[in-house]
């Protein structure tokens, strides 16, 4: 059997090694949630039943990275209508080139008329009905959810025992779980309206180069993922009218001290009483923030601090991003104006749906933290019990090893020598870099074996050059030029004002210093990515799918940026390596 893995998307939100506990929680939340939507989208309990093994394998955990399984997705494609049609969607949406014609297996005319029609036609209807609604389901998803988590958050997880904690992470899961299909069908709206746009304007417009035709998908309403990054503008211009403030922002400290002081000296300020909403609000949302083992502003507050100490003190940024440049959509004067309305009806829909999905992604970010304290507080009692020897050791055990562990105590082992010889494991792959896609045809429990011989990859620097990626942006100017700021990983210290941002991959936590940047650099992704999706709502250039930029792109290098060409010149003036 031929299996195909694929990380291009999933690298958004999981990038590089993560751990055992939060890829067993991901991998259980993908397969009951896809269950249940797959319910909602009309297909019968007998489908799903049969097909417990593809929804379970939805991810593949390979060498501590996440991967989707290709062909686990595809078959769960199939059960909707359109397959061929939904199969190239899906690729597009994200990232996948081109796979070829989608194979469908021939039936019979008895089958194919007599019960495959009417069962197509019963999907196409309750699929329809969840798109005409779906306004009115997200409303209804974030007030119910809303209403669960503020009862949540008014536990005070101190107060419960261990037992108490595990019925608590079940029935966490069953009431808000439960509910994710809606999410999921606002992301299949956003799928299909997207591949229809694409596809009609393909076929219409003379322009077929996707970046000298950009898909016009503005939500056209305040996104929910860009509230951080203004909230961070607010706070930085806050500090810049409260001269005392200022002045302490300026100073050589380390971020966690200039906490204590701010607070004790200037706790009735209003920089400081905007930081404590910000946190209130926001605590949850840092980048990796998806990964359980990520640590939060509320656990590291002094994160914060440290941005926010960069960004005051290198002054007023000259960025344009603002949010309220749109630049004009593709030329559709050749067109008619029936295929002209159709095509904007189709961009609308695309942009209402990815708006909807923004306001989703927060609180799936709020479920994920909950999650994360929950089992930190666990990790905190099984560390006094002696099992642990640091609360965050649970992270290297699986949801199942940990539900367990909490069943049968006190009659657990020690786990410390699974937890060592797992944390040897992660380092160890974590130096290894292995490919976005990898294609066997042997079992993928024998594949660690296979890769552990693939040595470091080469990120070799380059005095200048040109690299192609995909326009997913353009901004109001068709060539940016400014100094790169490389971060294959965030850092908060680092220096974002009027920077070109070089990375690999972004996702919902970095938005916060997207406002500070002239434009955006980014290896991974494509037009529906997240930087790709704010970089349009700020009017911010952005080039997605750029290989190895962060490796051939010095730090301090001159970088131009023209995303209707999909290029990025640079010049280090450094010696290559």
């Amino acid at each position: 059997m031929k299996y195909v893995l694929d990380n291009s998307n999933l690298a958004e939100s999981y990038s590089g090694v993560t751990t055992p506990l939060t890829h067993s929680f991901v991998s259980r939340v993908y397969r009951d949630v896809y269950k249940t939507f797959c319910t909602n989208m009309g297909v019968s309990d007998r489908t799903i039943r049969s097909h417990e093994e593809e929804f379970s394998g939805l991810l593949a955990f390979v060498g501590y990275r996440m991967y989707y399984n290709l062909r686990n997705w595809y078959t769960l494609i199939s059960f909707l209508p359109a397959y061929r049609t939904n199969r190239r969607f899906f690729d597009r949406m994200i990232g996948l080139e081109a796979n070829g014609d989608a194979e469908t297996a021939s039936t019979s005319l008895m089958q194919r008329y007599g019960v495959d029609l009417p069962r197509v036609v019963l999907q196409v209807l309750r699929i329809g009905a969840s798109f005409l609604f779906m306004g009115f389901l997200v409303r209804r998803f974030n007030r119910e959810f809303d209403a669960v988590f503020e009862r949540l958050e008014s536990i005070d997880l101190e107060q419960l025992d261990l037992e108490e904690l595990a019925d608590l992470y079940r029935k966490v899961s069953g009431m808000l779980l439960a509910r994710w299909w809606v999410p999921i069908a606002n992301d299949f709206a956003v799928m299909v309206s997207t591949g229809l746009a694409a596809k009609a304007l393909e076929g219409w417009s003379a322009q077929k180069n996707e970046n000298s035709a950009q898909l016009d998908l503005r939500t056209g309403a305040s996104l929910a993922s860009l509230d951080p990054g203004r909230r961070l503008v607010q706070i930085v211009q806050a500090i810049g009218e409260d001269e005392a403030v200022h002045d302490l922002f300026r100073q050589q400290m380390h971020p966690a001290d200039l906490l204590e002081i701010l607070s004790s000296r200037h706790g009735q300020s209003k920089p400081y009483r905007l930081i404590q909403e910000y946190m209130r609000k926001y605590g949850s949302r840092v980048p990796n923030e998806l990964k359980l083992e990520s640590e939060t502003l509320k656990e590291r507050p002094e994160f914060l601090s440290g941005l926010l100490m960069s960004l005051v003190r290198d002054g007023p940024s000259t960025s344009s991003a603002t949010g309220t440049h749109r630049p004009p959509r593709a030329d559709l004067h050749g067109l008619n104006l029936p295929k002209r309305a159709v095509l904007n009806r189709l961009l609308s829909w695309a942009g209402v749906s990815l708006g909807r999905r923004e306001e989703t992604r927060l609180r799936r970010a709020l479920i994920f933290g909950y999650a994360r304290k929950l089992f930190l507080t666990v990790g905190q009692r099984l560390q006094a019990l002696g099992i642990l020897d640091d609360p965050r050791d649970i992270f290297f055990l699986t949801e199942e090893e940990v539900l367990s562990l909490l069943d049968t105590l006190p009659q657990s082992g020690d786990l410390r020598p699974i937890v060592a010889g797992r944390k040897a494991e992660m380092d160890r792959w974590s130096r290894l870099d292995l490919p976005r896609r990898i294609e066997t045809d042997g079992p993928l429990d024998e594949l660690p074996e296979e890769l552990s011989t693939v040595s470091p990859g080469s990120r070799k620097r380059c005095p200048s050059g040109t690299l192609q990626g995909k326009g997913a942006s353009y901004g109001a100017q068709d060539m940016v030029s400014g100094t790169a700021l490389v971060l294959p990983e965030f850092r908060p210290d680092a220096v974002f004002k009027d920077k070109i941002l070089v990375t690999r991959q972004t996702d919902p936590g970095w938005t916060i210093v997207f406002p500070f940047v002239k434009a955006l650099v980014v290896e991974r992704g494509g037009i529906l990515s997240h930087a790709a999706i704010v970089a349009r709502e700020l009017g911010i250039p952005c080039i997605v799918g750029v290989e190895n930029a962060t490796g051939l792109i010095a730090d301090g290098a001159t970088v131009e940026v023209l995303p209707r060409l999909g290029e990025v010149r640079f010049n280090s003036n450094v010696p290559s390596a």
